[in-house]
């Protein structure tokens, strides 16, 4: 293998189409590409709002929309319309299988060195997403490992979680504890009924304050969850963009959570977590952070993978998780992190 003088390296290009959770997950690869490549730009073709989770962590990242121009034009077979010349040395994708009209179309560009990473490992393979990735980009570059990624919440966000917390009337003498009812899906839900009973012990055993989070695909789950609670109501965080909720998780205490994009936000942010595994493989899925407390259920046929848990009548994955077992977990994490400074 020709190993790249990183010197020589200006410019990247990654092409990552991945959902929130999807996107925390590679950040060791961004960071390994950030600090080896350390004179490049580094352009993250994907969702725009993520860059204001990752601008105060890598200086040299923008992001680019997949509607951009550039990006849509290298999916175009078309030999009497090549793609405009391509300012980038080395172009990266982040997908199941390479596609063959891409990568040729980034040559075509100009763009000399163009690797594809199979986002996702093979079946039987006991091995993180994180280093996968980083696993499969050292056949191209002998990366080090890099330390591990935190995201730090931008002033602006603190401030604006903070002022928004008090708006919804937040008891700054109480803790706050996050709780995300929803997921990527369904089939990784731990029941309704069992989330509101947790929320209901965790206000009278701790004295927090519970904060629902619901994205715009949560809503019939938190209001399932709401409906079941005895408790004053939590305080919900609505559809708000990635940038304000940062803030807002910065000042809890902790989350819990499913496997879910917003679970490894809060991971990556520093917090403890929670986080209840059903049918995916924490193996593989976990949220990257020593903070992260793993629950799920020793059933024989977990985990499958969603694939085969669309077929699955009675999710016993989940409902073999007790509420026992979450509240040993939230326990622990309230006792080695009680609190979180305002």
């Amino acid at each position: 293998m020709d190993v790249l003088d990183p010197k020589t390296i200006r410019r990247i290009f990654l092409i990552h189409y991945g959902a929130l959770g999807d996107f925390i997950l590679s950040l060791p690869l961004l960071g390994a590409l950030h600090e080896t490549f350390d004179s490049a730009v580094i352009t993250v073709f994907g969702r725009l709002d993520y860059l204001d989770l990752v601008k105060g962590t890598f200086s040299r990242l923008t992001l680019q929309s997949p509607a951009h121009p550039t990006i849509r034009s290298l999916y175009i077979n078309d030999p009497d319309r090549p793609p405009a010349p391509l300012q980038a040395d080395l172009a990266i994708l982040l997908s199941r299988h390479l596609d063959p009209v891409v990568a040729g179309n980034l040559r075509t560009a100009g763009v000399s060195q163009v690797w594809s990473l199979d986002f996702f490992p093979p079946p039987g393979q006991p091995l993180h997403l994180s280093e996968h990735l980083l696993g499969q980009a050292r056949a191209f570059y002998p990366f080090s490992q890099p330390q591990p990624v935190r995201l730090q919440a931008t002033a602006a966000s603190r401030t604006g979680g903070k002022e928004w917390l008090t708006r919804q009337g937040v008891d700054w003498d109480r803790p706050i504890l996050a709780f995300h009812p929803g997921s990527g899906s369904r089939l990784k839900l731990w029941p309704a009924a069992n989330l509101a009973a947790l929320i209901d012990w965790a206000g009278l055993s701790f004295n927090i304050q519970p904060l629902l989070i619901s994205g715009p695909a949560d809503d019939d789950t938190t209001s399932a969850v709401l409906n079941l609670i005895k408790s004053p109501a939590p305080i919900i965080a609505r559809h708000l963009p990635l940038s304000e909720l940062s803030g807002i998780l910065s000042l809890c205490a902790g989350l819990v959570g499913h496997d879910s994009g917003i679970t490894h936000l809060a991971a990556a942010l520093g917090l403890r977590v929670a986080t209840i595994f059903g049918p995916t493989d924490p193996v593989i899925w976990a949220p990257d952070s020593p903070l992260a407390i793993i629950v799920s259920a020793p059933t024989a046929c977990a985990p499958c993978g969603l694939s085969q848990a669309r077929e699955c009548l009675d999710q016993i994955c989940l409902t073999s998780i007790t509420l026992d077992q979450v509240k040993q977990a939230v326990t622990q994490m309230m006792r080695l992190n009680s609190t979180r400074p305002s």
